[in-house]
């Protein structure tokens, strides 16, 4: 694995495809949770769940989309910027109240769209501190001193003896 610089080090590799295998893991999770949280908590929590996630979900893939579109060096797109933030607001108001709405006549539990809410963020988590693992245990499952701050190594990271 190539030496990457101390500050990805600590933060783990962050990229596109990072944040794919979260939508996906979260996707999953957020199927097989709602089945569960149905089946054991009634419609109306699974519903809170699904909404929680799909709100965080969608609120994550349009920042993704906006950064990526519209964050181009050399382009002056604020404009647009601003105006998919506005937009992006006015749906995420318009979708809490209705799902307050939904709570208050039993249609949806708000505490199941709080821990939907929360999911993507754990997977994110867990995801990162997986990687952190792995990159202190190396291959062989010793634990790895990360290279000092400016120096160049192999290829290899350093094992602990």
């Amino acid at each position: 694995m190539p030496e990457l610089p101390e500050q990805r080090q600590l933060i783990g590799e962050f990229n596109i495809e990072f944040l794919h295998r979260v939508y996906r893991t979260t996707a999953i999770l957020a199927v097989l949770g709602g089945l569960l949280i149905a089946e054991r908590f009634g419609l109306s929590a699974a519903i809170g769940w699904g909404l929680g996630v799909s709100l965080h979900l969608g609120s994550m893939v349009s920042v993704e989309w906006s950064v990526r579109r519209l964050l181009v060096p050399g382009q002056r797109s604020l404009r647009m910027l601003s105006l998919i933030s506005a937009a992006k607001l006015v749906l995420v108001i318009t979708l809490l109240a209705a799902a307050a709405l939904a709570a208050l006549r039993g249609l949806l539990s708000p505490f199941w769209l709080l821990a939907g809410f929360v999911l993507p963020h754990a997977v994110m988590l867990l995801k990162l501190l997986g990687q952190r693992v792995l990159l202190l245990t190396g291959a062989a499952g010793a634990p790895v001193r990360p290279p000092a701050a400016g120096r160049r190594g192999s290829d290899r990271p350093k094992v602990e003896e």
